[in-house]
């Protein structure tokens, strides 16, 4: 579930230019994601996976949530079964291990192992959140504002964002700076929402450093810090930030006030965005090899990115497959 709360634009204009730069932008979105767990564990723990399996079987909660993690990565030698991960969550669950209701509910939620059951998936996250379990907290409001499991209550689910937030969940940070910056559910408070902003973005979530990137960039509650936005930007961007891959590149094309044009730059976020799969990214990039803007001149390398922008039905992509292809058969 998304909803985003459009900032300002900031628009690019390069006359004289064959690149086609889209307009800037700096985004504040709500993202309402779920929890996810990765399984952390050195190369030692392979020989070992019998002997926690064993403890597993004996009821120890933790070797069960492992052991629920393993198959969920199909790691250490196991093949991934959701199934079987699903049931040692459940073990665990019954012991109120906190990571284990996490996951658990998450595997309900989304009909992972387990047949779909929003209500369990409610009922599994209130368990972990009785702990005071920031994420289980944060995925309760997911719950309420949106009306899985239990009855739609975007007020409740505020409150369960609110608690999260103050025990550092990054996700429920970002939430609440966006409540405070709309005045929903809460008095408007923009100072407060990017002191709370700053916080999630601490914790490199990925919609925080964009949003405060653009607050920076346009002294949106902040002082202009046009360096500090290109800071945040790319932390966001080494992470995959399309839109910051974007910002990025524009920036470093026109160059800025304290930010050199850097035509490398340009052509490092460029080849970046465009393995996104971005179509004026993939354009760009092919005049980049074309031209020899930033990169080695590769008339092989520009076709193809030419074709690979052509196939999302850029008019201007198509026109130069057609123009190097000629020019190919010419010269053979």
């Amino acid at each position: 579930m998304r909803r985003t709360f459009c900032l300002q634009e900031i628009f690019f204009i390069f006359e004289g230019t064959e690149y086609s730069v889209p307009k800037m932008k700096c985004v504040f979105a709500a993202v309402f994601l779920f929890c996810a767990a990765a399984l952390t564990a050195s190369a030692e723990l392979d020989k070992a996976t019998e002997l926690v399996l064993k403890r597993a079987e004996g009821g120890d909660a933790q070797s069960q949530f492992y052991i629920g993690m393993v198959y969920a990565e199909g790691a250490k030698g196991a093949e991934k079964d959701p199934k079987l991960a699903a049931a040692w969550w459940a073990k665990a669950a019954e012991q109120d291990h906190q990571m284990a209701c996490n996951l658990l509910a998450r595997a309900y939620s989304l009909g992972e192992g387990v047949e779909k059951n929003p209500q369990k998936a409610f009922e599994l996250w209130q368990k972990a959140a009785k702990f005071n379990n920031p994420q289980a907290l944060y995925n309760l409001g997911v719950c309420y504002v949106g009306g899985m499991g239990v009855e739609k209550d975007i007020r409740k689910g505020y409150m369960m964002w609110l608690d999260a937030a103050n025990l550092g969940d990054e996700k429920a940070q970002y939430n609440i700076a966006a409540s405070l910056l709309n005045g929903q559910n809460t008095k408007k408070d923009p100072q407060k929402a990017v002191e709370i902003l700053k916080s999630s973005a601490r914790a490199e979530y990925v919609p925080a450093l964009e949003a405060l990137a653009g607050f920076y960039y346009q002294g949106l509650y902040v002082p202009v810090d046009k360096l500090k936005a290109m800071e945040l930007w790319t932390k966001a961007a080494e992470k995959g930030s399309l839109v910051s891959m974007q910002n990025l590149a524009q920036i470093y094309f026109a160059g800025d006030s304290g930010i050199p044009r850097d035509m490398s730059a340009f052509a490092r976020w460029t080849a970046e965005a465009a393995k996104l799969g971005d179509p004026q990214a993939r354009f760009n990039l092919g005049l980049c090899y074309e031209k020899g803007d930033g990169v080695e001149k590769n008339m092989r390398a520009a076709l193809e990115c030419y074709k690979l922008a052509a196939q999302s039905g850029l008019p201007e992509a198509e026109e130069k497959v057609n123009s190097l292809s000629q020019d190919s058969k010419n010269s053979n």
